[in-house]
């Protein structure tokens, strides 16, 4: 990471749990930023061998709210992410770089928005709803 700018894909969710349409914006690639972003410590998941996913690493400790579910290659849900997500790429050495347009149909469609629809004692239950219907995010990028 260094300073120079590359572009991610957003998911963001508020505090209050209402998740946003992804979006693609540039970011100055900094360790600083991703943490504020993410609102701690960071850690990167892999979706895929091309796309990694920079995420809060005490998200679920923390309860941020839920985000997304990751959908596994079986198609049931594989795991949760709390808070903000960013969608990257990344190079033979590990740096991050820019994702492509092309990738955002494949974050979507292994990255599914959640709604909670009713608790069970201490548990929460959740639908996935289709992106198409949550708002956009209008916030600073």
């Amino acid at each position: 990471m260094g300073d120079r700018i590359i572009k991610g894909y957003f998911l963001r969710v508020s505090d209050e749990g209402m998740q946003f349409k992804g979006y693609m914006a540039d970011f100055e690639d900094e360790l600083k930023y991703l943490q504020e972003y993410v609102g701690g410590y960071i850690d990167v998941v892999s979706l895929n061998d091309e796309i990694d996913l920079v995420i809060n690493d005490e998200g679920k400790m923390h309860n941020l709210p839920t985000n997304r579910a990751c959908i596994g290659d079986n198609g049931g849900v594989s795991d949760f992410i709390c808070g903000n997500i960013l969608c990257l790429r990344h190079d033979s050495d590990g740096n991050f770089e820019s994702i492509l347009e092309s990738d955002i149909a494949v974050v979507e469609k292994k990255l599914i928005p959640l709604m909670s629809v009713d608790t069970a004692g201490d548990n929460i239950i959740y639908t996935m709803i289709n992106a198409d219907i949550l708002p956009e995010y209008e916030g600073e990028r």
